[in-house]
């Protein structure tokens, strides 16, 4: 599991501290119950924290140096990303391949961070949002200051990017929906139209040889056709 900006650890209330750490700790606790052995990579926060602490049995949260200990807001921490996938990455270097079978993200800052290591490790990602910035913005007070751009943005690259994503509610599932899957739709139709054109054209190919070895019967008019077809394909 990755959680960048707020760590199991920390007690609800305090910080960033809330319900997406109960949200983590119970998820991770049961996971474990289940005999599926967790870590949580988040950002050490203190030079005194331990690099690993058992959070229960079967439980690890890893304490990843990423920038200084403190004097960090959240909104600082996309600068951090870089750093902190650095040593998630170097975690993983010590075991032998494989180690990790499945990567679960929380919130957009987690998510880049989990794009980049499912690519290197070639295992699924999975991604809870806990909060939405479109939804935010569309919620806003006046004089309330929106969520930053560089997040929206972020948002949309890991739900496009996601394995699977995770909803807590009917209404999250149809924000996800209704707000950031219309990326997603255009990238899985633009994948369907290549590939219908690649079979076409394979299609095509087979056509011709076919119509290769019928030269000798048919006449150059009756194969126009296929032939201007072809073309076109090209």
């Amino acid at each position: 599991m990755l959680s960048v900006h707020t760590s199991p650890l920390d007690p609800p209330g305090g910080g960033d501290a809330g319900g997406m750490n109960v949200y983590i700790v119970e998820t991770a606790v049961r996971l474990a119950q289940r005999g599926i052995e967790v870590e949580i990579f988040t950002r050490a926060t203190h030079s005194e924290q331990e690099p690993a602490v058992e959070l229960a049995p079967g439980v690890l949260v890893r304490h990843v140096t990423a920038g200084p200990f403190e004097g960090l807001a959240k909104d600082d921490l996309p600068a951090q990303l870089c750093a902190f996938t650095a040593g998630v990455l170097r975690t993983e270097a010590f075991h032998d391949p494989g180690w990790y079978d499945l990567v679960h993200s929380h919130y957009w800052l987690s998510g880049q961070v989990g794009w980049l290591v499912r690519d290197r490790w070639g295992v699924p990602l999975v991604h809870s949002a806990h909060t939405l910035a479109k939804v935010k913005n569309t919620l806003l007070a006046e004089g309330d200051t929106p969520e930053p751009r560089a997040r929206v943005i972020g948002e949309e690259q890991v739900v496009a990017e996601a394995d699977r994503l995770i909803a807590s509610t009917e209404e999250e599932a149809q924000q996800l929906v209704d707000l950031y899957a219309e990326r997603r739709r255009l990238e899985l139709e633009v994948e369907r139209l290549v590939n219908d054109v690649s079979d076409l054209r394979s299609r095509l190919e087979q056509a011709e040889r076919t119509m290769q070895g019928m030269e000798s019967s048919l006449s150059w008019r009756v194969t126009a056709p296929l032939r201007a077809a072809k073309r076109t394909i090209r």
